[in-house]
């Protein structure tokens, strides 16, 4: 009698670990997945900054008569963009910090009510 509790026992925590393991490995596919996202969104990122970037001194050169002062005021835009960044630190900060909770705790089973249909 004893022997067959602690079987059921042992075998509902085995089931609870596996249960475990299997949320954990989820968690971790959905933050890797984010972070690939991530990385090749910021990759593009970086070329089409860049692009741009020789797109807009090229035009303010032919604009102004001036190559070097065209990459200047490029220089500046790109200045006031890092000012603006450092100014919303905070926010930005705050807004990946929601981000990276909400991929860890979204999306609970266990948080989830069961329908009558489904058990």
């Amino acid at each position: 009698m004893i022997g067959k509790l602690i079987d059921k026992a042992l075998s509902y925590l085995s089931g609870r670990l596996d249960m475990l393991k299997l949320s954990l490995v989820e968690r971790i596919s959905v933050i890797l997945g984010f972070f690939m996202f991530a990385m090749v969104g910021m990759i593009m990122a970086v070329a089409v900054i860049i692009f741009l970037g020789i797109g807009l001194s090229e035009y303010f050169a032919s604009v102004t008569g001036s190559v070097p002062l065209g990459y200047l005021i490029v220089c500046g835009i790109y200045i006031l963009l890092l000012v603006l960044l450092i100014v919303f630190k905070r926010r930005l900060h705050n807004w990946f910090a929601g981000l990276f909770v909400a991929l860890l705790t979204g999306d609970d089973d266990d948080d989830k009510p069961q329908n009558s249909t489904t058990g």
